[in-house]
């Protein structure tokens, strides 16, 4: 039996963690192995793939699309991905044990998926291999997004994790490329207002998913998540068709800090920020 996959797509840093951790603990298998923010390697390394084949990366996204209208060149690498998730390879997600049991992600009976913010661009490509996905489209208000990115980029120089990285990409550099020159901070969100112009690529092109899947795509409003998580949560449950017991509907509430709502307002800096780029947000809906 084919159970089609529940694919989270969204922006960096506007809760898509916190859904997909609400997704795991709805009993929802989302990856073997799961990097610190639930999100599965082999599927990160799948859209990485598609990406960089464009030139593009997660934080400069816009010539993805010439893949999409490269017919020839789409075909051939959806049967490059069908071979990948009937191999071997794809043991990094399900596990050994597990691989060796479903052999491939088309035969997968138990409810999963995947979460990766970089799926806001690469999921037409999925879809071609699950057209019947479930797609959970996860959002935040842009100036909190723009601060929370420019936040971890500073954090990463501030820390010297890119030097740390460099050194490891040279120690390895005989067997693995160097991608993005052992970098791990993008230079495009250590500019706040550059990384609110990256926040509305990705939410305008969700928007288009929302109009064209919208019988298999729900809309998950991160403020509305923290301040109604009950209500939020039952869509959620109800929309991939998860039944949690009260025990475990509590436990997932109580992981859910409210006070993260709209956190720009209580700096006067980024309420300025907001109010520069008010169009932009009301057209998004804030």
């Amino acid at each position: 039996m084919n159970n089609p996959p529940i694919i989270v797509i969204g922006m960096h840093r506007s809760g898509t963690t916190l859904v997909a951790r609400i997704l795991q603990k709805s009993g929802i298998f989302i990856g073997n192995k799961l990097d610190i923010n639930r999100e599965s390697t082999y599927f990160q390394k799948i859209n990485k793939w598609l990406l960089s084949i464009a030139g593009a990366s997660w934080d400069n996204p816009d010539s993805f699309d010439l893949i999409l209208n490269n017919e020839v060149l789409l075909t051939d690498l959806i049967e490059r991905m069908k071979q990948s998730f009937s191999q071997f390879y794809v043991s990094e997600f399900l596990g050994i044990q597990s691989m060796l049991r479903k052999r491939s992600l088309y035969s997968m009976s138990i409810p999963w998926g995947w979460k990766d913010p970089r799926n806001t661009f690469t999921l037409p490509v999925h879809l071609r291999h699950f057209p019947s996905a479930k797609i959970i489209h996860v959002f935040r208000h842009g100036a909190d997004v723009a601060q929370s990115l420019k936040i971890r980029e500073d954090r990463i120089l501030a820390t010297g994790e890119n030097q740390k990285m460099l050194k490891l990409k040279q120690l390895i550099s005989i067997s693995i490329p160097v991608i993005r020159g052992g970098i791990l901070s993008s230079i495009t969100c250590q500019d706040r207002q550059r990384a609110f112009d990256l926040w509305e690529k990705y939410m305008t092109k969700a928007a288009e998913y929302e109009v064209n899947y919208s019988k298999q795509c729900l809309s998950v409003r991160y403020e509305n998540l923290l301040e109604n998580p009950a209500d939020m949560l039952d869509n959620i449950l109800v929309f991939t068709g998860t039944n949690v017991s009260k025990t475990e509907k509590t436990n997932i509430l109580s992981s859910i800090n409210k006070n993260r709502a709209f956190a720009y307002r209580n700096d006067p800096a980024l309420k300025q920020f907001a109010d520069k780029n008010k169009s932009i947000l009301e057209k998004f809906g804030y």
